[in-house]
Parts: structure tokens; sequence; C-alpha cells
């Protein structure tokens, strides 16, 4: 379907967005809502990477038992660092 289109592209992660930004109209939607694996988590370093479905709830549970939280940079949010761990 993403070679035949024509127009926009909009991907949804876990379709929670924060400022409405899930979706352009007309545009081919792809939904990554069955992409919500924990991939890597370093304690240490405080890092962590997900697949692009996850929750912040599911997140939070996976930092829970390490004494850690989610740190959420509104204004500098990226797909690559929308999250931190504290």
């Amino acid at each position: 379907a993403l070679r035949r289109s024509r127009g926009p592209v909009s991907i949804g992660g876990a379709r929670y967005s924060m400022g409405g930004q899930i979706a352009a109209d007309g545009s081919t939607h792809i939904d990554m809502r069955g992409m919500q694996r924990l991939l890597r988590l370093d304690a240490e370093a405080h890092t962590v990477r997900v697949q692009a479905g996850m929750c912040w709830r599911d997140l939070q549970d996976h930092l829970d038992p390490h004494d850690l939280a989610v740190r959420i940079c509104r204004a500098t949010a990226t797909s690559r660092s929308a999250a931190r761990c504290r």
C-alpha cells in the first residue's frame, strides 16, 4: 500500500499523541500498535529502547522494578528522544 501511495504518510505509534498530530487528512496511515516490545533496558545508563507502539504505562511497568520513571520532554520530543529514564 505504501508503494502505491501518492500522498502523505502518517505513522501512529500507540495512537495517544500529546498534541493531536497522529494523522494527516487523506494520508496513508501506518498503524504501529502491534509493535509493543521492550527491546533494551539499561538501568545503569538510564536508557531504554522500545518499539513504536508501546504505551507509556506499559513502559513504566518495565521501569518500576528498577526504581526508574519516564521523563517526558514535550518541547523537544522526537521519536528517538521522547522518553528517557530518570
